[in-house]
């Protein structure tokens, strides 16, 4: 099962970053990112089934195609913010993790609004 890979990984990954960090402090985030990146690869095939799924599932709602990319960014802009606030608060700088957070708000409200437009001229459409 993938999972238990991913929770090798991440185990080892703990224990590689605590041995390299108590040496070097520099670089155990090359670690942390050397482990996230190694899982990210592992799930690669779940994402890509993923995003296959939900383009059926656009094609045969008959809606918008542009509204289901927009979704698909917006998750995936969420994903990777998470993930790279994770890789800077581990770090120490949650400064920085702060900004990633509020771009990726940002982001994914101007992202919103032509969804938002959409619904909208659904809804009047059916009124």
């Amino acid at each position: 099962m993938v999972f238990f890979k991913i929770l090798g990984i991440a185990f080892i990954g703990v224990v590689c970053y605590g041995i390299v960090k108590n040496v070097k402090n520099e670089l155990g985030i090359f670690v942390l990112l050397a482990v996230g990146a190694t899982i990210l690869i592992i799930l690669s095939d779940y994402i890509v089934n993923a995003i296959s799924v939900f383009s059926q599932i656009s094609t045969k709602s008959g809606l918008n195609r542009d509204i289901f990319s927009s979704i698909i960014k917006i998750i995936g802009i969420g994903y990777i913010a998470e993930y790279a606030t994770s890789i800077c608060d581990d770090a120490g700088c949650k400064t920085i993790a702060k900004k990633i957070q509020l771009g990726a708000k940002l982001t994914i409200f101007v992202m919103t609004i032509p969804i938002i437009t959409n619904i909208i001229d659904i809804v009047e459409g059916i009124l």
